[in-house]
């Protein structure tokens, strides 16, 4: 009777190393997500943040996606690029406008399996102050998808509320378009 004891349970033991890899890899992401984004930040050249407008109207929301109040995308989007960009004390005034053109804020799902991670669909413009034009002609065009944390890698619709992955994406809007804004295309000479 002894000998049937571990074949009764192999299947067990089949998905202990990977629910084991799984528990690690979200210890390690939590881990690596406690880091401060915000801290030591390098200057933005002489960028100093004019305004911040997000226009949220006209955007989609992807099938299958909790349903969100444009006015809280807008206002918490608009919160975000504030307090980030807000850092920056340059000498040129710029601003930055941001079209939400489709959201998906992840239900809840299945963990691990069928739970897409929140995204949006947005397009940025720079517009000079001094110059008084748009800086990058036609929009910039990014995908904003959500960081991974422990929350996302299980299920952020299982984990999160819906405002809470908005909190979540409108920070890293905000770090996505630094990055551009950092990069080789940036529309910003001199950064």
């Amino acid at each position: 009777m002894l000998g049937a004891w571990p074949m009764a349970h192999s299947g067990v033991y089949r998905i202990l190393p990977g629910l084991l890899a799984v528990l690690l890899a979200s210890l390690l992401v939590s881990c690596a997500a406690s880091q401060d984004p915000e801290a030591d930040v390098p200057p933005l050249g002489e960028f100093k943040l004019g305004f911040a407008v997000v226009f949220a109207d006209n955007a989609t929301r992807v099938p299958a996606s909790r349903e969100a109040d444009i006015d809280d995308v807008e206002a918490t989007l608009k919160s975000s690029l504030t307090k980030h960009f807000g850092k920056f004390k340059g000498r040129k005034f710029y601003h930055i406008a941001v079209t939400v053109s489709a959201y998906n804020l992840s239900a809840p799902g299945i963990p691990l399996i069928a739970s897409p991670a929140s995204t949006l669909g947005i397009e940025v413009i720079i517009w000079d102050d001094a110059t008084q034009k748009i800086l990058n002609e036609p929009p910039k065009t990014l995908i904003v998808r959500e960081p991974v944390s422990a929350a996302s890698v299980i299920g952020s619709g299982l984990m999160q509320t819906g405002d809470q992955q908005l909190q979540s994406l409108g920070r890293q809007v905000a770090l996505d378009i630094e990055t551009w804004l950092r990069s080789d295309e940036s529309p910003i000479s001199g950064l």
